[in-house]
């Protein structure tokens, strides 16, 4: 396993298409067949899925669903079985699993660890949201958004 720290930045209204954009069968085979083709004209190696977050609001003006996080899993089932099998697929992730139908944390997550090769752990939101009216937590120098620290952990052979 390895960790490596990264700074980014983030917006999160940008997220709040994702849960109407995973909410069917075929919106999901758009948005993978979208990645499938963007992943094969630029030569990719691999995606990163950031959705802040599914089950969540994370913004006040994203859309969310009680089955975000099952729809979740179906799209990155779908990225998986459509992407070349070398490429690697990523996702960021809160510090807690992600939420259920009934709003709880997600007891087991294995079914996202046998699709994804390693996760960003979001560990700016620990302590509460970074969603926050202090300018010490917004301050990011390229656009509007905040500024955190990711953890990422990588799955080795």
């Amino acid at each position: 396993m390895s960790i490596v720290a990264q700074s980014s930045c983030s917006d999160l209204s940008r997220f709040r298409w994702f849960s109407p954009t995973l909410a069917s069968d075929i919106s999901r085979q758009t948005f993978v067949g979208n990645i499938a083709e963007a992943y094969g004209q630029y030569h990719l190696d691999g995606v990163d899925i950031d959705w802040e977050y599914p089950g969540e609001p994370g913004d006040p003006r994203n859309y969310v669903d009680s089955n975000d996080a099952a729809n979740f899993l179906e799209f990155l089932k779908l990225l998986r079985a459509t992407l070349p099998s070398t490429a690697r697929i990523s996702a960021a992730v809160q510090t807690t699993p992600f939420t259920d139908v009934n709003g709880q944390s997600m007891n087991h997550a294995k079914a996202f660890a046998d699709v994804l090769d390693w996760i960003l752990i979001m560990n700016y939101d620990t302590w509460g949201r970074a969603f926050s009216p202090i300018p010490s937590l917004r301050a990011c120098p390229l656009k509007r958004g905040f500024s955190f620290i990711q953890s990422r952990i990588q799955r080795t052979p």
